[in-house]
């Protein structure tokens, strides 16, 4: 089962199930991993090694603020359901006995990952709303005046849908662009940062 790292938590799996706390694992990285198990607060034993097995070990939710997480906009644009992660330059601060400072770059590549999700998820959604709203053709026999003038008829509609999916790309590229703005200031201010004014 697994148990929280931290010197000062008790908190167990056994303890908190039913309760919204998750227990991560020691990150890969070794710069991150490091401020962890320092902000662990643990001894460490004669010879130098941590005192504990990093490869078993978690930290559980309670110590990482909200900022600590992506937020899984890609997932929320599609439907999905919603994952919460922890960004890879994250480290715990809440009730620690050690603190520790986050890895601020690889916080702003996340933050920049992340918004390259986001624009491409809108991108598949508004192809999704594309090929609902696309015209169908059908492959039944029918008399040549007719196919004629449906020809006719579908070189019309083509014309017009063209006209609406560029205005939709216009109106879509606005909105991704403000959303990049919005991520970009929310960065900053998760950094303690103060955008630029205009």
């Amino acid at each position: 089962m697994p148990q929280c790292a931290v010197a000062t938590c008790r908190n167990s799996h056994r303890q908190t199930r039913g309760r919204c706390i998750r227990y991560h694992r020691f990150p890969q990285i070794p710069e991150v991993r490091s401020r962890w198990v320092r902000a662990c607060g643990r001894v460490p034993l004669s010879n130098g090694e941590i005192p504990f097995n990093i490869q078993t070990a978690r930290i559980c939710s309670l110590h990482f603020t909200n900022e600590s997480y992506e937020k899984d906009m890609e997932h929320l644009v599609l439907g999905l359901p919603v994952r919460s992660r922890l960004r890879r330059g994250a480290v715990p601060t809440i009730g620690v006995p050690v603190n520790v400072q986050p890895v601020t770059k690889m916080l702003v590549e996340d933050a920049k990952r992340s918004l390259l999700k986001v624009t491409h998820a809108k991108m598949l959604t508004n192809q999704k709303v594309m090929g609902k709203n696309g015209l169908s053709n059908d492959s039944k026999q029918q008399p040549a005046t007719e196919k004629r003038q449906q020809q006719d008829h579908h070189h019309h509609n083509n014309h017009n849908y063209q006209h609406q999916h560029q205005q939709r790309a216009k109106s879509g590229n606005h909105q991704v662009n403000q959303e990049q703005k919005m991520a970009g200031i929310d960065v900053l201010l998760a950094l303690g940062l103060k955008p630029a004014p205009r």
